[in-house]
Protein backbone atom coordinates (compact mmCIF):
# COMPACT_ATOMS: atom_id res chain seq x y z
CA UNK A 1 0.00 0.00 0.00
CA UNK A 2 2.92 1.97 1.11
CA UNK A 3 4.29 1.37 -2.83
CA UNK A 4 1.04 2.37 -4.19
CA UNK A 5 1.07 5.85 -2.57
CA UNK A 6 4.65 6.33 -3.22
CA UNK A 7 4.00 5.91 -6.71
CA UNK A 8 0.55 7.96 -6.74
CA UNK A 9 2.89 10.73 -5.29
CA UNK A 10 5.66 10.84 -7.74
CA UNK A 11 3.41 10.85 -10.73
CA UNK A 12 1.62 13.78 -9.11
CA UNK A 13 5.07 15.50 -9.06
CA UNK A 14 6.49 14.39 -12.70
CA UNK A 15 2.92 15.91 -13.80
CA UNK A 16 3.15 18.84 -11.99
CA UNK A 17 6.97 19.53 -12.91
CA UNK A 18 5.89 18.89 -16.81
CA UNK A 19 2.86 21.36 -16.55
CA UNK A 20 5.02 23.85 -15.51
CA UNK A 21 7.25 23.93 -17.76
CA UNK A 22 5.46 23.27 -20.97
CA UNK A 23 3.44 26.14 -19.69
CA UNK A 24 6.37 28.70 -19.83
CA UNK A 25 7.47 27.30 -23.30
CA UNK A 26 5.62 29.28 -26.12
CA UNK A 27 5.97 26.55 -28.41
CA UNK A 28 6.61 22.67 -28.49
CA UNK A 29 9.38 21.96 -30.43
CA UNK A 30 10.01 18.22 -31.48
CA UNK A 31 13.78 16.67 -31.77
CA UNK A 32 14.76 16.25 -34.94
CA UNK A 33 16.72 13.17 -35.92
CA UNK A 34 19.45 13.17 -38.71
CA UNK A 35 18.41 11.18 -41.84
CA UNK A 36 20.86 8.04 -42.87
CA UNK A 37 20.77 7.37 -46.35
CA UNK A 38 22.42 4.01 -46.96
CA UNK A 39 24.20 3.59 -50.42
CA UNK A 40 23.47 -0.08 -51.90
CA UNK A 41 26.58 -1.90 -52.15
CA UNK A 42 28.23 -5.03 -53.81
CA UNK A 43 30.87 -7.17 -52.36
CA UNK A 44 32.64 -9.42 -54.65
CA UNK A 45 32.90 -12.75 -53.55
CA UNK A 46 34.97 -16.07 -54.58
CA UNK A 47 33.58 -19.49 -52.82
CA UNK A 48 36.29 -22.22 -52.44
CA UNK A 49 35.47 -25.56 -52.06
CA UNK A 50 37.70 -27.73 -50.43
CA UNK A 51 37.66 -31.49 -50.75
CA UNK A 52 39.94 -33.38 -48.93
CA UNK A 53 41.00 -37.02 -49.61
CA UNK A 54 38.68 -39.10 -47.02
CA UNK A 55 35.75 -35.88 -47.80
CA UNK A 56 34.81 -34.31 -51.00
CA UNK A 57 32.90 -32.45 -52.33
CA UNK A 58 30.04 -33.80 -54.34
CA UNK A 59 27.55 -31.17 -55.52
CA UNK A 60 27.79 -28.86 -58.39
CA UNK A 61 29.35 -25.77 -59.03
CA UNK A 62 26.39 -24.37 -60.25
CA UNK A 63 24.37 -25.99 -57.19
CA UNK A 64 27.30 -24.05 -54.86
CA UNK A 65 27.22 -20.78 -56.74
CA UNK A 66 22.98 -20.40 -56.63
CA UNK A 67 23.34 -21.19 -52.58
CA UNK A 68 25.47 -18.23 -52.27
CA UNK A 69 24.65 -15.83 -55.23
CA UNK A 70 21.28 -16.45 -55.30
CA UNK A 71 17.88 -14.25 -54.63
CA UNK A 72 15.99 -16.70 -53.58
CA UNK A 73 14.98 -17.87 -50.08
CA UNK A 74 17.37 -19.89 -47.96
CA UNK A 75 20.24 -18.32 -50.30
CA UNK A 76 22.98 -16.36 -48.36
CA UNK A 77 22.46 -13.29 -51.09
CA UNK A 78 18.46 -13.39 -50.28
CA UNK A 79 19.39 -13.29 -46.37
CA UNK A 80 22.04 -9.88 -46.77
CA UNK A 81 19.30 -8.34 -48.92
CA UNK A 82 16.71 -9.23 -46.43
CA UNK A 83 18.53 -8.20 -43.62
CA UNK A 84 19.93 -4.95 -44.72
CA UNK A 85 16.99 -3.44 -46.26
CA UNK A 86 18.12 -4.29 -49.83
CA UNK A 87 20.95 -2.23 -49.22
CA UNK A 88 23.62 -5.10 -49.55
CA UNK A 89 24.44 -8.22 -51.60
CA UNK A 90 27.62 -10.27 -52.80
CA UNK A 91 28.89 -10.17 -56.30
CA UNK A 92 30.26 -13.32 -58.32
CA UNK A 93 33.66 -12.40 -58.81
CA UNK A 94 35.76 -12.91 -61.82
CA UNK A 95 37.59 -16.31 -62.14
CA UNK A 96 38.42 -18.60 -64.80
CA UNK A 97 38.59 -22.13 -63.11
CA UNK A 98 35.39 -24.69 -64.43
CA UNK A 99 32.40 -22.69 -65.18
CA UNK A 100 34.10 -19.32 -65.87
CA UNK A 101 33.00 -16.44 -63.94
CA UNK A 102 30.60 -18.71 -61.98
CA UNK A 103 32.40 -17.27 -58.69
CA UNK A 104 33.09 -21.14 -57.22
CA UNK A 105 36.61 -22.54 -57.43
CA UNK A 106 37.24 -26.34 -56.32
CA UNK A 107 40.50 -26.97 -54.61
Amino acid sequence: MKQLIYLFLLTLIFVGCDSSTSSSSTSAQTPTTPVVTATKSSIPMLVLLLSYQDQAITSSDATWSSKIFGSSDGQLNSYYNEASAGNFSFAIASESQGTPNDGVVRV
